[in-house]
């Protein structure tokens, strides 16, 4: 590894953080998969997929 100039307090602190994040975290890592995978690699079979999986959620959503 290099020589990274964070200070070990500050280290600390984004352990903390991703301590008590973890949900948080997964759901922001999910979401940046996702948003990667449809702009560069989805093909028009993913993305049509994607819009019935997108439309059954919504009703899901609207239903509870």
């Amino acid at each position: 590894m290099g020589n990274f100039k964070t200070s070990p307090e500050q280290l600390a602190k984004n352990r903390e953080y991703k301590r008590k994040n973890k949900e948080r975290l997964k759901i922001q890592t999910y979401r940046s998969n996702g948003i990667l995978f449809i702009k560069e690699y989805a093909q028009l079979e993913d993305l049509n997929e994607f819009k019935r999986i997108i439309e059954d959620r919504e009703d899901e959503l609207k239903n509870s």
